[in-house]
């Protein structure tokens, strides 16, 4: 999964990531390519959220209210 050094960057993949019209492919652990799955795209999704909230200051939101 890609790190993001800024806001707009993991806005823009989420926003990519979540379009109705993104087909999304995942690779298993022998490397052969398959279909998504909805636990995949959470995944993907939960990893972008948190890059997203150290990025602005915000890690309590997935600390349980703790902040770094």
């Amino acid at each position: 999964m890609a790190e993001f050094t800024d806001a707009h960057s993991a806005l823009e993949f989420l926003e990519t990531l979540n379009n109705k019209n993104c087909t999304i492919v995942a690779a298993t652990e022998n490397g052969k390519k398959r279909p998504a799955t909805i636990k995949d795209l959470q995944e993907m999704n939960y990893e972008t959220i948190i890059n997203l909230c150290d990025l602005l200051g915000m890690s309590d939101i997935y600390m349980g209210g703790k902040k770094k």
